[in-house]
Parts: structure tokens; sequence; C-alpha cells
């Protein structure tokens, strides 16, 4: 019993059966990595965008305002800061950068009004790893297999040096929030990593909280990967999580969706 109790929140960080609660007036979140940088024509993500009627979408790797421009109006939209976006339908207080500007990895906050109630949310894309081609070839034999899995050590290795300073910044910023914190994005990292301990500190994961099924949402690897989250400060109640997989969408990455209220 006692070694099933310390396995059950592992595992449940994967695979969960809670039962999604139901709430009206519920903050619609959505984190998405559309991995689109470099498209030159409209990406259907446009459309997803409209369809959504979220209150806040926080995107990564989605180009610029060319290429994701949602038709309607409803949208303002923070595109100051490269790969990452976020659009939302209530006004914006302030906004910042978190982490140093670059193209890989990077981290931005954005205050907005709620139904008169200050939310500071924060988009998180962590450094890379570009592994995709490395894993998914097949050595030929045993002196093939221990050059590549040096290959990808060595190349795992810098990555993991960038997320801790990365993640002890932005693990910093959460800290000293005045305003409840609503934290999103691509980790690149799985549960149960160092990434995942540390921002996750004082905040809720909504996938624990109310998800059902499986939370992978990334299938570009030979089996697929829990690397994009939604978190929560704790004056929110988590009702629902989602990992939608049916949209027809072009990236590597399945939208995350949740939605929270506030607690009484």
């Amino acid at each position: 019993m006692l070694i099933s109790t310390l396995f059950l929140t592992p595992v449940r960080r994967w695979i969960n059966y809670s039962e999604p609660k139901s709430e009206e007036n519920s903050i619609k979140v959505i984190s998405y990595n559309a991995r689109i940088v470099g498209w030159e024509t409209i990406n259907p993500t446009s459309d997803f965008i409209d369809e959504q009627n979220a209150d806040v979408i926080l995107m990564q790797e989605c180009g610029d305002r060319k290429i994701v421009k949602p038709k309607s109006s409803k949208y303002a939209i923070i595109d100051d800061y490269k790969i990452m976006t976020i659009y939302t339908k209530h006004p914006i207080i302030e906004h910042g950068l978190i982490l140093e500007n670059r193209m890989a990895g990077n981290a931005h906050y954005a205050d907005i009004d709620i139904s008169g109630k200050r939310i500071r949310f924060i988009n998180v894309y962590l450094e890379p790893y570009k592994l995709h081609e490395d894993l998914q070839e097949t050595p030929e034999n045993i002196d093939n297999t221990e050059k590549k899995a040096k290959t990808i050590v060595g190349k795992m290795l810098p990555i993991f040096k960038k997320h801790q300073e990365q993640v002890e910044k932005i693990a910093a910023f959460i800290k000293k929030s005045p305003y409840p914190v609503i934290l999103a994005g691509d980790f690149n990292a799985v549960p149960n990593s160092y990434e995942y301990y540390k921002l996750s500190e004082g905040l809720q994961d909504a996938f624990l909280e109310s998800g059902k099924g499986s939370g992978t949402s990334f299938h570009d690897y030979i089996f697929p990967l829990r690397i994009d989250y939604i978190f929560a400060s704790k004056e929110f109640e988590s009702n629902s999580f989602k990992v939608k997989r049916n949209l027809g969408l072009t990236s590597d990455h399945y939208p995350v969706f949740a939605e929270f209220s506030f607690k009484n």
C-alpha cells in the first residue's frame, strides 16, 4: 500500500481520472505550441483561434501576426516577443519579458483584467532539445548504438543547464507576483522532472486537479510525451483540463485546454 501510494501521483501526472466540474463563467485558457515558425502562408491555427472563443490563449512557436491572424477582432494580441504570443478578449493592464528575448527558449507575462480581477498569465517556452531525428533513427549495431547514445547525451547536457537557468528566473518571478498566477506553455520536460517540480511550486497542476485520460501532448517521438502544461495559483478552482487531439492542426503538439474559477 505504501509503495502504491508513493507511485500514485507520479503516474497520475501522465494518466488521470478526475471528474471535470461544471462551472458557469469559468475562465477558459488554452496553451498551444503551433510549431509554425517559418510558415509563409496563413496557417489553420488562425481558424483555431477564432473558433475557441477562449478568454486567454498562450502560444509558442507561433510565427508572427502575418501568419496567425484571427479573422475576428475580439482578441487583443501581445506579439512583441518573437516566437511567443498571447491572445485575450479582456483588457491588458501590462506585459513584459521574464527571460531575455531569444529565438529558442523564452518567457513573458501579461497582467489581464478578467471580471475586475487582475490575473498574471505567464507564457513559457523552455529551450528545445531538437532530438527528433536522433531518437527515431535505429542504429545498425552495438557500436553505433553507443555512439548515438553519447551524441544524444552530449546534446542534452547543455540544454539541462539552460533549463536550470531559465526555470530559476521564471520561478523567482512567480514567487514575487502580487497577483494570482496562471502559468502555461511548452516546458520541453516531462512530469517528474526538475522543470516540472520547480515551476509548479506553490501552484496546482490543472491536469492533476481535473484532467481525465492521458495528458500526453507531444506526438513527434516514437512514443508520446506530456510536455505542455497549465498551472494555477491556489486561489483558483480547476474545473476541467483537456488535451484536444482531433482538431486537424499541423503541429507536433496538441493544444491543452483548462477552465478555472475563483474559489469562494
